[in-house]
């Protein structure tokens, strides 16, 4: 397991009412790049925007505005007291 990762892409989406920030994470079995990952996100956005963060609905006027992609790679070591029916 200590070569797993995934990437986390950090963004904001800009609304009329102001900018909601999220988080989104693409498996690395799904995205050999950032550049997919990130095209992957936009996909999502381009599906629902509303689905990428919390609040109301509002109409169509909103910009998904990517602040950073990076790779990340979990501390199992600090997650196996949480994950005590698997095996590493």
């Amino acid at each position: 397991m200590d070569d797993y990762w995934y990437w986390e892409i950090k963004f904001h989406i800009s609304f009329p009412s102001g900018k909601r920030e999220g988080t989104f994470t693409v498996d690395r079995q799904n995205a050999a790049t950032s550049k997919i990952a990130q095209e992957e996100l936009i996909s999502v956005y381009k599906d629902n925007p509303f689905r990428l963060v919390s609040g109301e609905i509002e109409d169509d006027n909103h910009e998904l505005v990517i602040s950073s992609c990076s790779k990340v790679s979990p501390d199992f070591d600090l997650l196996k007291p949480f994950l005590k029916d698997f095996d590493f």
